[in-house]
């Protein structure tokens, strides 16, 4: 039986403990950079106009004040939550 088979796999391989949110499972959309913020409302737009499926766009490192970790440049990016609760 089938369900045989995958009692046993997953005895031998393990059983995952939880699933990953969907979103990390979709479709990802990364080049070398996305800035500024009006560029990437423009391509996310572009890809919902366009119906091509994305569920998370990277924004590389141009993203960062001074290519510091955590940080953003507001010049660039001047209220980085708001972004990011408009392209939801």
């Amino acid at each position: 039986e089938m369900s045989d088979v995958v009692v046993n796999y997953t005895d031998l391989t393990g059983k995952p403990h939880s699933i990953p949110p969907l979103w990390a499972l979709g479709f990802h959309q990364c080049k070398w950079s996305y800035y500024p913020e009006s560029e990437v409302k423009q391509i996310t737009q572009k890809f919902r106009d366009l119906q091509i499926p994305c569920d998370a766009i990277y924004l590389d490192i141009d993203y960062m004040d001074g290519f510091r970790c955590f940080t953003w440049d507001k010049n660039h990016f001047p209220d980085p939550k708001r972004m990011v609760k408009e392209l939801e």
